[in-house]
């Protein structure tokens, strides 16, 4: 049965656009019942881990949520695949990607959507091992391409698609050396995500194992490479481990959850190079092991600026932090908790009345929950109530034009 008290997402989305009190996004609705709704796509992670067998749940689920009481219907498997635990859609939405992050060798899921179910096709390769992140970009030249960044080996993979959706060639595998001062998670390159620069033709990579911002250089015209690696960005304190990155909407400015320091860094970016202004300690003092997981930006409603949500897997929290205006500082407001685990994922968008509602993917306890934030408070409040879903990984909304951020 559906459980009362959910919110609804929003893909990694950098910035969730303002909406007036008391309008939703309807282009992004569906009606139950004769309440607004918004569907979602889940992905999983193998419940026993990396490397054993599927068959207990393992694929992409359905589910949708009531944008004005958050409640989550009853989630369906609608896709079975190998570990599918990052999920993008590109310029046609009926068109879905997923990483196929347990397979030996690197693949992409690729499936399309029919009627509320989703239709396969043969998968292709990542270009690395273990892919963890992907992501729709147009590319310079025309078209689009699905970029991947396998943390296995540091690889970055570049698929090109046709007009159709499908991938059309073979992909384009950049490779990078490097190492960082944690002898269990910097031996080696580890590309953790890649965000898309302002002016469509780099992509910015964090590299959890050589504490680098990686520059990608997309080709734009006929002869050129598809892709090629175009040096480093910037390089953060040895271990800090960069993850997750978002640009904020002015394009000058980011910023980057790290994972092994636990820390929110935000830089200034001229195009070529990005420099530091302000750096922020999640744990603030608290004691435990704290391993920030995904970022979200969202406008502020009840103040000018900016608000930062990152989950926290330690402590399974979400902690928000504020940006003015100005976007050159950081100011750490407070945590939330999750209502679960290992919150690995979560997403946002505006609810009604002018609200905005983060599902979250509780990996380790099987289940998504919901926190709803209100215009007049900057931090959200966890809503009862939770479903189940086998080792949820990511939180996608359906039927959306969506600004993406990672």
């Amino acid at each position: 049965m559906p459980v009362p008290g959910y919110g609804v997402p929003m893909e990694p989305a950098p910035i969730i656009p303002r909406r007036p009190a008391g309008r939703t996004d309807a282009g992004a609705t569906v009606s139950v019942e004769g309440r607004p709704c918004r569907p979602l796509w889940i992905g999983t992670f193998p419940v026993a881990g990396i490397g054993t067998p599927a068959g207990r749940g393992e694929g992409i689920w359905r589910t949708t949520v009531d944008l004005c009481s958050g409640e989550l219907s009853t989630p369906v498997q609608v896709a079975h695949c190998p570990a599918p635990s990052f999920l993008a859609t590109g310029a046609d939405t009926r068109m879905l990607y997923a990483t196929a992050e347990d397979t030996p060798l690197g693949e992409l899921s690729v499936l399309e959507e029919e009627g509320g179910h989703l239709r396969s096709f043969p998968r292709v390769s990542s270009g690395g091992a273990a892919p963890t992140h992907l992501v729709h970009v147009p590319a310079p030249g025309g078209g689009s391409v699905l970029v991947t960044s396998n943390y296995g080996d540091g690889t970055v993979g570049v698929v090109p698609l046709g007009e159709d959706g499908l991938p059309h060639s073979g992909t384009t595998a950049l490779h990078h050396r490097g190492s960082g001062p944690d002898p269990d998670r910097q031996q080696g390159s580890h590309a953790h995500s890649a965000t898309p620069a302002p002016g469509g033709r780099m992509l910015l990579v964090c590299d959890l194992g050589t504490d680098e911002l990686r520059r990608i250089r997309l080709g734009g015209t006929p002869g050129e490479p598809l892709a090629t690696e175009d040096g480093v960005a910037f390089r953060f304190r040895p271990g800090s481990g960069p993850r997750h990155a978002a640009f904020l909407p002015d394009g000058r400015h980011l910023v980057v959850v790290t994972e092994l320091s636990a820390e929110v860094v935000l830089l200034e970016w001229d195009g070529e190079h990005a420099e530091e202004l302000a750096r922020v300690e999640l744990a603030q003092g608290t004691s435990g092991t704290h391993l920030p997981s995904h970022l979200v930006l969202s406008p502020r409603a009840d103040a000018p600026g900016h608000l930062l949500d990152v989950a926290d897997r330690g402590p399974g929290t979400l902690l928000t932090l504020a940006i003015p205006p100005s976007g050159d500082a950081l100011d750490l407001l407070g945590s939330t908790p999750v209502g679960s685990s290992w919150p690995r994922h979560f997403a946002v968008v505006p609810g009604c009345e002018g609200s905005t509602l983060l599902v979250v993917a509780g990996e380790t306890e099987n289940r998504l929950t919901v926190l709803r934030r209100t215009v007049d408070s900057p931090l959200p409040e966890l809503l009862a109530g939770w479903v189940k879903v086998p080792s949820p990984a990511f939180v996608l909304p359906t039927l959306a034009t969506r600004p993406q951020n990672y």
